[in-house]
């Protein structure tokens, strides 16, 4: 039975997450008013090609998010909402207008993390998470540009990829002994930064910027580099500003349930800024990918549309990063020591499986999509995987994936 809202539903952002609650909302049959929210003015459009497809062709229309979004849903583009007032159920933005909401979804994501220290640089310094910051960056990132990027994360690493094939000289500066420290097992990492020296793309790990003199960046051990171009890539604070001043539970992110719904009735939170529990990691966490923005977004307009929520969304969180010819994937919890290898990293594709006490609960592959997608499912039902079959690169995984669905099919009846 459609639950339905007299004032509809209102959404405060436009991104991946936003758009997927609006979508599904209308695939499942709701009918009441809907409204998105945007504070910028460019169309909806897609984040992961920016550091990857679109430097290399500026192609804007491919980034679009919009193509089947329907018609009825509204977009109000180009203004901050300032203020929720939890008790008339309205939302207030910057140009001095009020929105009345049956239901509001807070779908604001994240800022990147800026280096105040360095703000008095005369060299350029960019972020890059908006379409803006792309073309910003489009416009500087010319063949021979001496690109110095702060932060060994799966952007930075795309972009350091990207900028090499248009001729440009990057060079990565990562504060952490290695690359991709929060995202990737040390294996995976490794093996990353093999690939990315031997397309001559200089790395110094262990290393934050001291200070920038001019047209150089000196390093805590004394380096001294040559840059054109900076841009930051160490991370994102969640925007939940509107959230807090609301009275909402907050800590870098929006606290949610299983449902997506926050501390205040009628408010729910979905996407990066959704600070959710990992049944992976049994941590509350925000979950920056693309996969979680689709999936959480679709989960919780299948709630919105029923009067008792009863569509939990716990998928495996997982996401993939292509730097060059380097696809890497990754999904569950990588943090458990207890890993298992398939294949050949340092030959260019490999997979470690990552168990806790006999069951698989994260994966992380190199160039091996078959295997990644088939692990990805044993994680989602906590498989128990005999080690040697995993180690077996003869072994199809989807003869585990078989079996063990059979099983936790037979115990469910």
């Amino acid at each position: 039975m459609e639950f339905q809202d007299r004032r509809g539903i209102v959404i405060v952002g436009a991104g991946l997450a936003g758009l997927s609650t609006a979508k599904e909302l209308r695939r499942t049959g709701y009918e009441g008013r809907i409204q998105i929210v945007s504070n910028e003015s460019d169309t909806p459009y897609d984040r992961p090609p920016l550091s990857k497809q679109y430097l290399l062709d500026g192609d804007e229309k491919a980034l679009s998010l919009t193509e089947d979004l329907p018609a009825s849903v509204e977009l109000v583009q180009g203004v901050n909402a300032v203020a929720i007032d939890c008790t008339q159920q309205a939302l207030r933005l910057s140009s001095g207008a009020s929105i009345p909401f049956g239901r509001l979804v807070l779908a604001t994501g994240t800022s990147p993390r800026t280096l105040p220290s360095l703000s008095r640089s005369s060299i350029p310094m960019l972020t890059l998470r908006t379409l803006g910051d792309a073309r910003r960056l489009r416009e500087h990132l010319k063949s021979g540009c001496k690109l110095v990027i702060i932060g060994g994360g799966p952007i930075g690493l795309e972009l350091a990829s990207t900028a090499r094939n248009l001729g440009a000289s990057p060079i990565v500066i990562e504060a952490a002994p290695r690359l991709m420290s929060r995202t990737s097992p040390l294996r995976l990492a490794q093996t990353l930064y093999a690939f990315h020296r031997l397309k001559g793309i200089e790395i110094h790990l262990d290393r934050q910027v001291s200070r920038v003199d001019g047209n150089a960046i000196e390093l805590n051990d004394g380096t001294v580099l040559a840059a054109d171009l900076i841009v930051v890539g160490i991370g994102v604070h969640a925007n939940d500003g509107l959230a807090t001043a609301a009275g909402l539970a907050t800590h870098d992110g929006i606290f949610v349930d299983c449902f997506g719904r926050t501390t205040a009735p009628g408010i729910y939170a979905t996407g990066d800024v959704a600070r959710q529990l990992n049944m992976f990691s049994g941590k509350f966490e925000r979950i920056e990918t693309w996969s979680n923005a689709m999936e959480q977004g679709t989960s919780l307009a299948q709630n919105l549309t029923k009067l008792q929520p009863d569509r939990k969304h716990n998928a495996v969180p997982w996401f993939w990063s292509d730097q060059g010819e380097a696809r890497t994937q990754v999904a569950g919890d990588v943090s458990s020591s207890e890993e298992v290898v398939r294949g050949d990293f340092a030959a260019g594709k490999g997979v470690s499986f990552h168990l806790r006490n006999g069951r698989l609960v994260g994966v992380a592959a190199l160039n091996n999509p078959k295997d990644f997608n088939q692990a990805k499912r044993l994680i989602a039902i906590s498989a128990t995987v005999p080690v040697e079959a995993l180690a077996d690169v003869a072994y199809d995984l989807r003869v585990a994936v078989k079996s063990a669905e059979s099983e936790a099919k037979h115990e469910r009846t």
